[in-house]
């Protein structure tokens, strides 16, 4: 016995019906994950860009203060009393490697001078900000986290407090 004309045309309908649903669910939650992506991709982008703006302002206000002349007691001390920028982060995200601070660095030299103490996500991958002395001043640069264990040990080795 053949199905009825009718109930062909009914099941077809039916069916395109359900592959018409089927293909919005798919775009709605591609959708949310892609905007999902771009919040949180945002969010982190906004914050490493406000963590670098930031040291690089308390670079110069090391450079103005002359931190580098500073004595290593009290060098961490007037690192901490600077005031920090608007949307900008407190002193205390940074640790100081205080025994780096008189080394005058040579032509092609960089010398870690403070980095994050907490690291930044950069969608897939870990890092923190150092701010280096070269011979051209004062310069910030982004490492991802295993170039920058190295820097990181010798920051807490100069604050165990923290």
């Amino acid at each position: 016995m053949e199905p009825h004309p009718q109930e062909i045309a009914n099941e077809a309908i039916a069916l395109r019906r359900k592959v018409i649903f089927w293909r919005r669910a798919v775009w709605l939650v591609l959708g949310t994950a892609a905007v999902f992506v771009v919040v949180v991709w945002n969010r982190y982008e906004t914050r490493r860009r406000e963590c670098r703006e930031t040291l690089i302002a308390y670079g110069e206000m090391a450079k103005g203060f002359d931190l580098a002349h500073e004595h290593a007691s009290i060098l961490e001390q007037q690192w901490q009393e600077f005031e920090q920028p608007p949307n900008g982060q407190s002193p205390r995200h940074y640790d100081l490697i205080v025994r780096n601070w008189p080394i005058i660095a040579k032509e092609g030299e960089r010398v870690p001078l403070a980095v994050c103490a907490d690291p930044h996500l950069d969608m897939f991958t870990r890092g923190r900000y150092v701010l280096y002395s070269t011979a051209d001043g004062y310069k910030v640069h982004w490492l991802p986290e295993e170039e920058a264990r190295p820097i990181i040990e010798k920051a807490r080795a100069d604050n165990p407090h923290k």
